[in-house]
């Protein structure tokens, strides 16, 4: 299911946010320490609230049409089994007149993991959501005006171990965190939770 409306009113995710100035999404946020970092890398915009760095891992919808399905959602992703992770992004590319991300140089196939698991459980409840392509990055800067920039940079690390429901207020720079869920380590598992290094040496 990829919608709360019918078919012929269902957009993407981007359409929606332009339009809408309230939407449901499913994210990971870093920890204030590393949104301080994340604040000093270049491309960020300065003016923006650190707390609201985040990575989308999946838009539900409109607050409007979307809301009445709350309990739904939390019903849905009590089910979601997904271990924490360690999150890392070592690039920043930007183009001016458009956003600058800061992005991973890897696949980060426990994030895409946690994506999926999240899909899935929403279709084993009948929940819809927006069409999302995943492609794992936090906006620095929504309207970079700079020079474009592709740039390595030190790892940007830290650990992944809540899913949080947020509704996002389009244009007034405000997140209103509705409900989490802790990503649980599994039972009998010799690593609580998956670094990067690991992540990397099992996709070699």
């Amino acid at each position: 299911m990829t919608g709360w409306m019918d078919g012929a009113n269902v957009g993407t995710y981007k359409e929606h946010m332009a339009d809408s100035q309230r939407m449901l999404l499913l994210m990971i946020k870093p920890p204030a320490f590393v949104a301080e970092q994340i604040r000093a890398l270049p491309g960020v915009d300065k003016e923006r609230r650190v707390d609201l760095l985040h990575q989308t891992i999946l838009p539900i919808g409109e607050r409007a049409e979307a809301g009445q399905y709350l309990d739904a959602v939390a019903d849905a992703l009590g089910g979601l089994d997904t271990r924490p992770f360690e999150a890392c992004f070592d690039r920043i590319v930007a183009t001016p007149g458009r956003a600058a991300k800061l992005v991973p140089s890897g696949r980060l196939p426990e994030q895409r993991r946690l994506h999926r698991g999240v899909v899935s459980v929403l279709d084993g409840k009948g929940v819809g959501y927006q069409p999302y392509k995943f492609a794992p990055h936090v906006t620095l800067h929504y309207d970079w005006q700079g020079a474009a920039l592709k740039q390595e940079i030190e790892p940007i690390r830290w650990l992944v171990d809540t899913l949080l429901l947020v509704e996002s207020f389009h244009g007034k720079a405000r997140h209103e965190e509705l409900g989490r869920w802790p990503l649980r380590p599994r039972q009998g598992t010799l690593f609580p939770y998956l670094s990067c290094a690991m992540e990397t040496a099992q996709a070699a």
